[in-house]
């Protein structure tokens, strides 16, 4: 059986994970951006309707179409049976990088994956 993702247990892990690679960096973590967030959350339930193709071009122009493009954004996407297991992209610790959006869905099918999306910006 699958077991359901908690997705503000899966935000905080993220959120630490991107925090210990920054802190091992000697860079200071990134700003939560809420309002990426929210496209990062809508790319996240798109990858879970297909496939990764596209993905993160789409995020990018939502994110554009909202105005929260401020010097360089750029973004990520993953789709996973095993959240845990994820290597986090070496972008997490760009040192221009100042504000991220985490976005997470599952799956309710029988495999119960898992998409990430990263949004990842000045």
């Amino acid at each position: 059986p699958v077991q359901a993702l908690n997705p503000a247990v899966e935000r905080s892990r993220i959120i630490t994970a991107i925090r210990k690679a920054r802190e091992r960096a000697g860079l200071k973590m990134l700003r939560i951006d809420t309002a990426l967030e929210g496209v990062a959350d809508d790319a996240s339930l798109e990858a879970i309707g297909g496939d990764l193709n596209g993905v993160t071009g789409v995020a990018l122009r939502n994110a554009r179409s909202r105005g929260l493009i401020h010097g360089r954004l750029r973004a990520w996407a993953a789709l996973t049976p095993e959240l845990d297991r994820l290597a986090l992209p070496p972008m997490v610790r760009d040192k221009s990088a100042k504000r991220v959006g985490i976005g997470l869905a599952q799956s309710d099918d029988a495999s119960g994956a898992v998409a990430l999306v990263l949004l990842i910006g000045q």
